[in-house]
């Protein structure tokens, strides 16, 4: 289950920036980010908060999922590489 979430969740966080009309590059994707709050929809019907600060990293907050996805809570790390967002997470996910 725990990598399904994950699978899909990475499938539909790239659907959501092509729905925009132009696509952006590495400065414009880190300055979007910033101090941005990102609202993740789950393929179960729940939505993930996950907050982006300017130090590259995040925080969010699993509510019902919290016993998929093991803890509350998490916060990870966040980058810019080339055009694309990554993200890693201190123990969501296994920390992978």
């Amino acid at each position: 289950m725990l990598r399904r979430l994950l699978a899909l969740s990475c499938a539909l966080f790239p659907v959501a920036a092509a729905a925009d009309a132009m696509r952006l590059g590495g400065s414009e994707i880190k300055d979007t980010f910033t101090g941005s709050l990102l609202a993740l929809d789950t393929p179960v019907g729940t939505t993930i908060p996950i907050r982006f600060t300017g130090d590259g990293l995040m925080s969010g907050q699993a509510g019902s999922l919290a016993s998929v996805l093991g803890a509350a809570q998490d916060r990870g790390r966040w980058w810019v590489t080339g055009d694309r967002l990554c993200y890693k997470w201190f123990r969501w996910f296994e920390a992978q």
